[in-house]
């Protein structure tokens, strides 16, 4: 009987035995396991990281890049109110000008007309002129041309 409490007490002895390797071989896979999970965990933790900076600075350089769009929109748009008031000034002078060219031609048309009309007064006296002068001549008779025959 002690024999077989011996055996017993051996049989349980090398079982606690097996199970005290077994837990130890999980316990170390577990500890492996841990440390896989924990570096996995720094690995996603330094990726956050990264990408909060790449997008804290993109962030920025999108900022910095509207605020000099901004400006250069400003001064386009400062640039545009430039030329169209410049536009519409031209654009009344040019018109001035062309009034003023407007009144020249009528004033030269109207001159135009006087001249014609007086032109036309003096050829009338030169034609009355001419009249007279042929019938002048016709009166005092033409000369005849000498004939040597």
């Amino acid at each position: 009987m002690q024999l077989s409490n011996l055996q017993r007490q051996l049989l349980g002895f090398d079982k606690l035995k097996e199970d005290y390797v077994r837990e130890e071989i999980e316990l170390g896979w577990d500890r492996q396991h841990l440390t896989e999970l924990k570096d996995r965990r720094a690995e996603l933790s330094n990726s956050l990281a990264q990408m909060s900076d790449a997008f804290k600075q993109g962030a920025r350089n999108l900022r910095d890049n509207n605020s000099e769009m901004a400006r250069a929109l400003a001064a386009m748009h400062a640039h545009n109110v430039k030329m169209r008031t410049n536009d519409m000034k031209t654009i009344q002078h040019l018109k001035d000008e062309a009034a003023i060219v407007h009144e020249k031609i009528h004033h030269e048309r109207e001159e135009n007309a006087d001249l014609k009309e007086i032109l036309s007064e003096i050829r009338s006296l030169l034609d009355i002129e001419k009249a007279n002068a042929v019938t002048q001549e016709g009166l005092r008779g033409s000369p005849k041309p000498y004939n040597s025959s």
